[in-house]
């Protein structure tokens, strides 16, 4: 499947996308199939390719957001975090692009991982999840520096995941209760997008999908339009 964002994609969503998808007949061994299928047309060969590496804390919901963004869902509960590598091609002003995805399901700690996915990378997703103030500190430091190890000039878009949870009782509570859950604000997610210099500053849920298709087309024309001067020199954020 190819998706397609016209020139005047201005990268925000006015009109959010129905996510609902019923899966409740597809097998875990199906739905392990199909992440690992390509989102590509098969009759059609890519003009450029392009690499998309999303890295944060294990927990933070990069799965998920993969998940509900190639599968239209969320994972089932007894489905091991299996998402590796896939592609899925796009249409943006006329060039198309295979983007491929690679998700560090819970290998982030080996560092053989770093070294063989992170000089790839055209784009970096820096994830943190929002019920979790500790989770963006661990995005301006650990992951950024990381980051910084590899591929200096590479463009990022910080994300905050789980958008969802600062209309959650159940987590604004903890929130009062422990610091190290206190709910990100949105301020302070631009506040640290701007610390590491991050091109863009997008938050997205999983639960409900909102946000997800803008998180990757920003990252889309981020990976094919990014020059590496544009790279050193517009570190501006935006949200």
């Amino acid at each position: 499947m190819t998706t397609s964002f016209p020139s005047d994609h201005g990268l925000t969503t006015k009109h959010p996308t129905d996510f609902r998808h019923h899966t409740s007949t597809m097998s875990s061994y199906q739905l392990r199939q199909s992440i690992y299928s390509s989102g590509s047309n098969p009759d059609s060969t890519p003009s450029i390719s392009r690499s998309l590496v999303i890295i944060g804390d294990s927990g933070c919901g990069k799965t998920s957001l993969l998940s509900r963004y190639h599968l239209g869902h969320l994972p089932p509960e007894d489905l091991p975090k299996c998402f590796d590598y896939w592609s899925k091609d796009y249409i943006i002003d006329g060039t198309r692009i295979s983007l491929g995805f690679h998700d560090t399901v819970n290998l982030e700690e080996h560092d053989f991982v770093s070294h063989r996915i992170y000089p790839t990378a055209d784009v970096f997703l820096i994830c943190f999840a929002i019920s979790s103030i500790l989770s963006l500190e661990n995005a301006q430091f650990k992951w950024k520096d990381k980051v910084n190890l590899f591929r200096l000039n590479v463009p990022i878009i910080l994300v905050g995941l789980k958008q969802d949870v600062r209309n959650d009782p159940g987590t604004i509570e903890m929130s009062h209760r422990h610091a190290a859950y206190k709910i990100a604000t949105g301020n302070e997610g631009m506040a640290a997008a701007r610390k590491i210099g991050a091109s863009r500053y997008l938050e997205c849920s999983a639960k409900t999908g909102e946000g997800i298709n803008e998180v990757f087309a920003a990252a889309a024309r981020l990976a094919v339009f990014s020059t590496e001067t544009e790279k050193v020199e517009k570190r501006c954020c935006t949200m």
